[in-house]
């Protein structure tokens, strides 16, 4: 998925402030320029990094440059993506309690479906403390909104609102500011990322989801039947026809087969050697692999299921059959390329002896050969 089919904010004009929280595991992976528009703060809740957010909330259809200048800077960096996260903050001025109500009903209803956009120490089933799930879909109704969220009691600050707020997968305590431009619903659940494309796709994801519930006539069709993830797609499809987002689907299967599939050629011969020594973490072979943590998992669970590597603890190691079979494939290679090479110096008329044939002998080749002279 190039830069040019990422999704188009076609219609949407709200603002969008991002939160990245980078928890490094190189002592210097933080040394690099902030870009223009960004900074840089300290956060408690990480052991080697740093939250970085937008400076000032962007429109919708201003972000992907932003976006793109923090990806560059940035996408070098190996983290911890249990301990970092993205959030993302959607503009909401015009929402309602009901229009919460129906979000949160939204979201819960294709929990499932979201969990897949999502790395395993962030989807619902994790329990993480910082982005717990919604109560099931049916239990959520605008007095559920009203007290789950305290909207009835206005503040008149954004860290007024964001003290008391529930660390779960939407957060709609900003609505709770006295003054409008400071409200907004933020999403919590994405996983952290420095790829541009995730970063970029799954902000304008939860814009237009703001946008599209604030509509019941939206939602009610999406709220009956099996929450798959084909359903969440045509939700998807249905957002870019409202003149919201557009390209929402496609987005959304490029980031499942991102987190999930084994890119095709890849190089595996670091990974194998570094684990044929002793066991190595996960984030190093995913560093060696040159991919993400999920696809890194999925190839070591390929790799035991074929008996190729071990588990050790929480690390991962070649199999000792594995590193033989290695080590014999790699004399096989080293032989046949020597037989290789001496075949051709044999078989090369340049190394070959000038044979002069006599002139004086009688016999025929099909008899004793003539006379060589060397």
């Amino acid at each position: 998925m190039s830069v040019d089919t990422l999704p188009v904010p076609e219609h949407c004009h709200r603002l969008l402030g991002l939160e990245i929280e980078i928890d490094a595991l190189g002592a210097r992976s933080h040394d690099f320029v902030i870009p223009d528009g960004w900074s840089r703060i300290h956060d408690a809740s990480l052991r080697n990094g740093y939250e970085y957010i937008l400076s000032a909330p962007l429109a919708a259809g201003s972000l992907l440059p932003a976006v793109q200048s923090f990806s560059a800077v940035t996408h070098g960096i190996v983290y911890a993506a249990k301990t970092g996260s993205y959030h993302v903050h959607v503009s909401a001025p015009d929402y309602t309690a009901g229009d919460v109500a129906r979000l949160c009903r939204i979201y819960s209803h294709f929990q499932e479906a979201i969990d897949q956009l999502v790395a395993d120490s962030r989807k619902s089933r994790a329990r993480n403390q910082y982005c717990m799930p919604l109560p099931p879909h049916t239990e959520i109704n605008i007095d559920w909104a009203r007290t789950f969220y305290t909207l009835n009691d206005t503040v008149s600050s954004r860290s007024s609102a964001k003290g008391n707020r529930p660390r779960c997968v939407v957060n709609a305590c900003m609505l709770r500011c006295d003054t409008p431009s400071h409200r907004s619903i933020e999403f919590r659940q994405q996983s952290v990322t420095t790829n541009l494309k995730a970063l970029y796709g799954w902000a304008l994801l939860c814009a237009g989801l703001v946008d599209f519930c604030r509509n019941a006539q939206n939602t009610r069709p999406f709220l009956r039947g099996r929450p798959s993830f084909e359903r969440f797609l045509v939700m998807l499809r249905r957002i870019g026809r409202t003149g919201s987002v557009k390209g929402l689907e496609e987005w959304a299967q490029w980031r499942v087969s991102y987190l999930t599939e084994l890119p095709k050629n890849l190089d595996q011969s670091a990974a194998m050697a570094k684990m044929a020594s002793r066991p190595r973490g996960l984030f190093t072979v995913a560093r060696l692999l040159n991919v993400n943590n999920a696809v890194a998992l999925a190839w070591l669970r390929l790799q035991i299921q074929q008996g190729n590597v071990v588990t050790v603890g929480n690390r991962y190691q070649m199999h000792h059959s594995a590193v033989a079979a290695g080590e014999l494939e790699i004399m096989r290679r080293q032989w046949a390329t020597e037989v290789s090479v001496e075949t051709q110096e044999i078989a090369s008329p340049s190394t070959l002896p000038q044979l002069q044939i006599s002139q004086d002998s009688g016999q025929g080749v099909g008899d004793r050969p003539a006379t060589a002279v060397v």
